[in-house]
């Protein structure tokens, strides 16, 4: 008798959880596509502020330029290493 209710117990256990999996399967799908969007759009923000500080930079050496700020040969060497610009 007692195997009959244990094996009874696991067929509902083993279909609910045949039931369960298709719907656990395409909630995790979901949640993972805005995991993914979410990533985009950080990367997305941080390259944004790379170039915001990018064009930054070269205003600012425009500047030094028109100024007639006549740099050496080592101060560009140095700006160059330094940011790039």
């Amino acid at each position: 008798m007692f195997g009959f209710l244990t094996g009874k117990l696991k067929t509902y256990i083993i279909g609910s959880l045949a039931v369960l999996l298709p719907i656990i399967y395409v909630l995790g799908r979901r949640d993972q596509k805005q995991i993914q969007r979410s990533d985009a759009l950080e990367d997305a923000l941080e390259l944004e502020a790379d170039r915001a500080e990018f064009y930054k930079s070269m205003e600012q050496h425009k500047h030094d330029a028109r100024a007639g700020k006549t740099s050496s040969r080592d101060d560009i060497v140095k700006r160059l290493r330094g940011t790039g610009l």
